[in-house]
């Protein structure tokens, strides 16, 4: 981590973090005069780190044990003079007081891994969402192995794994790291699986300790994003699906105002909505840019194809639209 000025680099700071099966995908967050860093990973131990933005001085650091891999971003809720900062990981949501990473709340809503979504904050809620996997969906080691296990030894070596296997998955089912994945790994990860929940949930604003049966204010599982975040804007809850699907909920409710409505726009969608202007934004990772009318039913007002893929939220600023895209960096607006 490191911050330069006109005068030159301020501050740098090693920040060591372990093995990431999709490597790292989560941005600084300020807060105040203090960034944070969401330092999840899949061997070693997870932790949050909070350091002087000025300085890059250390102010605290929280370990995470137990939250594999996830690739979220922390934000800052603020409850009057309440300061706290909030982070999604492995089968949990959890706040931490700003000043001291003091662990306040958490809530037992989410996926088991690799957690992308980003938190948001509206009307006295937090939003939080993410997209499990079945555990069913691996199938069984019996049938995986009758298919791979090349030398009847009941585990499979890196050299017998399928295609698709190799690499950062091998590696990730490979639990206790001995160079194979044997009916003990299968079984870790299914488990794994199937201890996570998953869906878009509204919680109230929390005590403290769980409050995974107290406060959670509605949930929704359908039209639920697996890698983008979810928008909040105008009263309204939005997330895009890959295939183009567009879900809109009632902020306060959990009212579903129309749900999965196609955009006529394809690919995945990695990017996360944004708004402004009473139009939101919507970034296909082929490059498509849809925008849509900000209401209770879907109106495309547009949509304007850069001709090379996007894989990053774009930002507004000045009153501008700015989109990275594998070549280029663009920018939106009149002259």
């Amino acid at each position: 981590m490191s911050c330069e000025s006109s005068d030159g680099e301020q501050w740098r700071k090693a920040v060591p973090i372990g093995y990431v099966m999709n490597g790292s995908g989560t941005s600084p967050a300020i807060a105040g005069d203090t960034i944070v860093l969401n330092c999840d990973q899949d061997e070693g131990e997870s932790f949050l780190l909070a350091v002087e933005a000025h300085t890059g001085t250390t102010r605290w650091q929280k370990s995470r044990a137990g939250s594999i891999g996830s690739y979220t971003t922390p934000i800052l809720w603020r409850r009057g003079t309440q300061e706290e900062v909030v982070v999604c990981g492995s089968l949990r949501v959890a706040g931490y007081e700003l000043r001291t990473g003091k662990e306040s709340w958490n809530a037992n809503v989410l996926t088991s891994v690799a957690v992308a979504p980003t938190p948001v904050v509206g009307d006295g809620l937090l939003y939080v969402m993410s997209r499990g996997v079945p555990p069913t969906a691996m199938g069984t080691f019996a049938d995986f192995s009758s298919k791979s296990d090349k030398d009847g030894d009941h585990r499979i070596s890196k050299s017998e794994a399928p295609p698709g296997y190799g690499g950062t998955t091998f590696r990730t089912l490979d639990f206790d790291k001995d160079g194979f994945i044997t009916e003990k790994d299968w079984s870790t990860m299914t488990n794994l699986f199937a201890r996570g929940d998953s869906g878009l949930f509204a919680l109230r604003a929390p005590g403290s300790g769980d409050i995974t049966s107290t406060h959670v204010a509605w949930k929704q599982t359908k039209g639920v994003a697996g890698i983008s975040s979810p928008l909040f804007y105008e009263g309204r809850i939005y997330a895009v699906q890959d295939g183009g699907r567009v879900t809109c909920w009632d902020a306060k409710t959990g009212k579903p105002l129309f749900e999965q409505e196609r955009l006529g726009a394809e690919g995945e969608y990695y990017a996360s909505p944004i708004a402004a202007n009473g139009h939101i934004f919507l970034t296909s990772s082929r490059g498509t840019i849809t925008t849509i009318r900000a209401g209770e039913s879907l109106e495309v007002e547009a949509r304007n194809d850069l001709g090379e893929s996007v894989m990053t939220t774009p930002a507004i600023a000045d009153s501008r639209l700015y989109v990275r895209s594998a070549n280029r960096l663009w920018a939106f607006g009149r002259k």
